[in-house]
């Protein structure tokens, strides 16, 4: 597991914290920019991730990247079908920007109280220099191969049925967790948590026993 923090911190005037020395609260953030929403005077989540693009890059690079035969660009040579994204709020935009940037089948991504980007091209570095063996070739037009499993609250989130749509329209397996209250956040109980399991459980690849050949994600003899 990689745990990644955005890379630009929320000034301390937006969320009434006091400075950290390092030119913010106690927030970051994944946009190019901060700015905020007029209708509802929140902080605008959609304002572009190149910024997060070059962050994920180099990382995708070590993660995905494989031995060339040269001693150069080593990585750990992780399969996409092996990678989940997990995001929160904006990272969940991040997370579900990152999957359709790829050709390819990932394991999955969870998105909790994110919505999707309105440009389908939010992440235009994150996946460059990686080849397109790795990557895959995009279909014009086509839906993302990745499954989705997104998770918000009954009210007051930013999983509307708008924000449904649109995830639906740009992936092809898309699975909406409705929780039973207020509001956006991560999971806080057993029953909040068990449908992410289950999506986990389900994508999981496990080794091919001995004697036995994988296919199409099903094992046989």
């Amino acid at each position: 597991m990689i745990s990644i923090k955005a890379p630009s911190p929320i000034p301390a005037l937006f969320i009434g914290a006091e400075m950290d020395g390092l030119g913010g609260g106690t927030g970051w953030h994944w946009g190019d920019d901060i700015l905020v929403d007029n209708s509802t005077g929140e902080l605008d989540l959609d304002t572009g991730f190149s910024a997060a693009s070059k962050l994920l890059g180099p990382i995708l690079k070590v993660v995905l990247g494989r031995e060339n035969g040269t001693g150069e660009g080593k990585g750990l040579g992780f399969a996409p079908r092996d990678v989940f994204l997990w995001g929160f709020g904006q990272g969940g935009m991040v997370a579900l920007s990152l999957a359709e940037a790829f050709g390819v089948e990932l394991a999955g991504v969870i998105s909790i109280g994110g919505k999707i980007a309105s440009s389908k091209s939010a992440m235009p570095q994150a996946v460059d220099g990686l080849p397109e063996s790795v990557v895959g070739k995009k279909e014009a037009g086509g839906k993302s191969k990745t499954p989705i499993l997104l998770c918000g609250g009954h009210r007051h989130t930013a999983v509307t049925a708008n924000v449904l749509r649109d995830v639906k329209e740009r992936f092809g397996s898309v699975t909406y967790v409705k929780w039973e209250r207020e509001g956006d956040a991560m999971a806080r109980n057993r029953g909040e948590m068990l449908p992410i399991m289950k999506f986990l459980a389900s994508r999981l690849r496990m080794p091919t026993p001995v004697g036995m050949e994988e296919a199409g994600g099903v094992s046989r003899t």
